[in-house]
């Protein structure tokens, strides 16, 4: 996965990016099925756990969402690479 963004900040500007390289495990434990389903059965075990408060259909841009789950998934080699530049 990669993202890149150009921006100006204080009149300069400049380029972020951020990037996710994960291999599979196996024919069963692919890069696809751990992207997907990982961050997901975390997602499950802090509601279950009363981490998360909100309730219902719930997109995932939330700090109470994602910052657990991006930290839980560093312990599984998932973790994005950011870099920034001035262009």
């Amino acid at each position: 996965m990669y993202h890149e963004f150009e921006f100006s900040e204080k009149n300069v500007l400049k380029k972020m990016t951020s990037s996710l390289s994960i291999e599979g495990v196996d024919s069963y434990e692919t890069a696809m099925a751990l992207t997907v389903g990982l961050p997901i059965g975390i997602a499950c075990k802090l509601i279950c756990d009363g981490k998360v408060n909100q309730r219902g259909v719930l997109l995932p841009i939330d700090p109470e969402f994602y910052t657990p789950i991006l930290n839980e998934l560093t312990h599984y080699g998932m973790d994005f690479v950011e870099e920034e530049v001035v262009i």
